[in-house]
């Protein structure tokens, strides 16, 4: 290996090592689903994306600042839908299990709430799933529903925002 180092020169030897390196380099980027990424100062990055990005000079800032859900604020509510309000409008006793569903911006905080007669009530609140989706099991008397008709809505709240949706239908408790 000597001999044939001697005859084309070491420099020869090093800038074709380099070159077989930085081709190297490029087949495992372009391997790897990385392309190299030129910025205007002509510095060379990777990233994981199959797009060109030019970088800016001075780039701006974002300021991200999470709800209280952890949830990014930018995130829009979404009033509660696909409600279930209870399964059972007459249930036979207070004992008798209920379940209460809807769908929301997930992150949302949320609850049921029951009204009669001045006198308001409300399931314990809950995060809406990464699905936006939530539910109670309960019954009427966990939720301390005394006898007689009861009005429903279904709310959502996310970012000091609130959206509600008030059932039709009326719960009858005995």
């Amino acid at each position: 290996m000597m001999k044939k180092l001697s005859k084309y020169g070491i420099k020869t030897y090093i800038a074709a090592t380099i070159v077989l390196i930085a081709i190297g380099g490029g087949v495992l980027a372009l391997r790897s689903g990385k392309t190299p990424v030129t910025s205007d100062t002509g510095s060379s990055n990777t990233t994981s994306s199959n797009v060109r990005v030019r970088a800016k000079k001075s780039p701006k800032k974002v300021n991200i600042s999470p709800s209280l859900s952890g949830i990014s604020s930018s995130a829009s509510l979404t009033a509660p839908n696909r409600v279930t309000y209870a399964s059972d409008y007459n249930p036979s006793s207070k004992n008798q299990t209920e379940v209460s569903s809807f769908l929301t911006t997930p992150g949302a905080s949320c609850w049921i709430e029951f009204f009669m007669n001045g006198s308001t009530h409300k399931l314990p609140s809950k995060i809406a799933d990464d699905n936006g989706s939530v539910v109670w099991y309960w019954t009427p008397g966990q939720a301390e529903l005394s006898g007689g008709v009861w009005k429903i809505t279904a709310i959502a709240s996310l970012d000091q925002e609130s959206k509600s949706l008030a059932d039709v239908n009326t719960l009858q408790i005995p």
